[in-house]
């Protein structure tokens, strides 16, 4: 885990409510839904950008250029 640097000022990104953002990487997850849940129910989290119930279709853009993959 670590804290989202600003790349508009010095220090950390805070949200408009005054919440600092941390990025996390996972690997091999299995079950997304099950990890939206646990990140959620964690005292203090107040949201996490997994959002297994409302995304239908993503776009994932790299060196090999995009590819859209769509929910089962």
């Amino acid at each position: 885990c670590s804290i989202r640097k600003s790349s508009a000022k010095d220090g950390f990104t805070i949200t408009e409510n005054g919440n600092i953002l941390l990025d996390l990487m996972f690997n091999n997850v299995d079950d997304s839904s099950w990890l939206e849940n646990e990140l959620n129910s964690i005292s203090g989290v107040i949201d996490c950008s997994i959002f297994t119930k409302s995304i239908t279709k993503i776009l994932v853009t790299g060196t090999n250029g995009t590819v859209t993959m769509n929910r089962k």
